[in-house]
């Protein structure tokens, strides 16, 4: 399947050449302007899985929670309505589930840095912020966690 672009003049310093494989495997350059960007986000996703410091607190399920926020780069084929041209929400949360109950974590820092490390291996991901809390853990608090922002070097 051919694809066509537009050709869409700018300054340099507010475009940005991509090299894009379309649908058939061909490689295609287009021009994004700089500063556009599609958000992907998940919210208050509730994971079950082995975390803490001391072996008793790993020993039995706790539930997280875990938001994620993905500056995805413009999809250039968005009047095709493809759902392969997109970041997939329901594919990221499976992945979220797979990477916690994949092993136990001591931190919640690590396993904020394998969420990051797992979006930015999506290709139309510039950046990505994580949020993981565990709600109630500590007295007079409603969670406790830790935020990251990671961006890609693609």
């Amino acid at each position: 399947m051919n694809r066509l672009f537009r050709t869409i003049t700018l300054d340099d310093e507010e475009k940005e050449t991509l090299i894009r494989e379309d649908s058939s495997g061909q490689n295609v350059n287009f021009i994004e302007q700089k500063g556009t960007c599609d958000r992907v986000f998940i919210r208050d996703l509730q994971v079950p899985m082995s975390i803490g410091v001391s072996d008793e607190e790993r020993q039995s399920p706790f539930s997280v929670l875990v938001n994620i926020e993905i500056e995805a780069r413009p999809n250039p084929n968005w009047r095709d309505d493809n759902i392969d041209d997109v970041i997939c929400y329901a594919g990221v949360t499976e992945n979220v589930e797979r990477i916690a109950s994949g092993r136990s974590y001591c931190l919640l820092e690590t396993f904020a840095e394998m969420l990051a490390d797992y979006c930015l291996s999506l290709p139309a991901c510039r950046a990505v912020t994580i949020r993981v809390e565990k709600p109630e853990i500590l007295k007079n608090t409603k969670s406790v966690g830790i935020e990251i922002t990671r961006r890609s070097d693609h």
